[in-house]
């Protein structure tokens, strides 16, 4: 039993070290991300009063759109469609 006990006495040490090393890694990817936001944060946002909050591209508009036309069925023309000869009969027309 010792020597089984050692060994996961040893397996969890790795293992342990391993995540306290990961665990350093993120730290320092931590520090990197908020070192580089704090050079590169955004100005806030310009806000209008009597508008929501998100701004000009989000500002929601004042009136809604119109509604679709609406068209006369005599204003309403649809194109000729092409026709499209069957092959069916045009052999039988040349074989007379």
């Amino acid at each position: 039993m010792d020597k089984m006990e050692e060994r996961l006495r040893k397996l969890f040490d790795e293992k342990l070290s391993g995540i306290t090393e990961q665990l350093r890694g993120f730290d320092d990817v931590k520090q990197q991300l908020s070192d580089l936001d704090a050079k590169t944060h955004a100005p806030p946002k310009l806000i209008i009063p009597d508008r929501n909050a998100l701004g000009i591209m989000g500002a929601l508009p004042q009136f809604p759109p119109p509604p679709p036309p609406r068209y006369h069925s005599a204003q309403v023309i649809f194109p000729n469609s092409p026709v499209i000869p069957d092959s069916n009969a045009s052999s039988s027309v040349g074989k007379d």
